[in-house]
């Protein structure tokens, strides 16, 4: 199994690489806007989202419009037990990690992964029931563990969603996924 997720992360990864910026930016606003319709999210009073790569689905507006509707935000930390969710009250507080590359919490208290209503979760590619298949790394997959099932929302493009993806015991899966033309 690890072989085909391996050919299906450069299978999606070239995929991705033949939209362009203006595609891409085209599908993330509609994807907010999928996100921002939805009961889970008005629900929420704390809603964990992500700072995406440049091949994932842009949901940095949600942030304003989170916190004017009063919600607490919490970003992913990568630590060395896993993922931390951690408050953020600005955007401009979001770093640049030198190992990852990815924009996240610098240090701060983590709050409960138990708490968020909304969990917004990207992924290289999805399918209809909801597996996901990530970076490797398992992350995602040890945070998802801890989330209620219902909180659990994949984000990406309509062209990584799969007919299967390959799943072992400790994949986890998300209750629903969200693309620029479904959710």
């Amino acid at each position: 199994m690890p072989d085909r997720k391996s050919a299906l992360r450069k299978e999606i990864r070239a995929a991705l690489r033949q939209r362009s910026p203006q595609e891409l930016a085209a599908a993330s606003r509609a994807i907010r806007q999928r996100i921002l319709a939805l009961p889970a999210w008005h629900a929420a009073q704390v809603v964990a989202l992500f700072a995406g790569q440049p091949w994932e689905p842009d949901v940095d507006p949600l942030f304003d419009l989170a916190q004017q509707a009063g919600k607490q935000v919490v970003y992913p930390r990568v630590t060395d037990s896993g993922l931390v969710l951690c408050p953020v009250d600005s955007l401009a507080a979001l770093v640049e990690t030198p190992r990852w590359k990815l924009r996240e919490p610098a240090a701060s208290d983590a709050v409960a992964p138990e708490v968020p209503g909304l969990l917004l979760v990207p992924g290289l590619a999805f399918d209809e029931a909801g597996r996901r298949l990530g970076r490797g790394g398992g992350y995602y997959d040890r945070l998802l563990a801890r989330v209620p099932p219902e909180a659990r929302c994949g984000l990406c493009f309509e062209l990584q969603i799969l007919p299967e993806i390959p799943t072992g015991p400790h994949d986890i899966s998300v209750s629903r996924v969200i693309t620029e033309a479904r959710g």
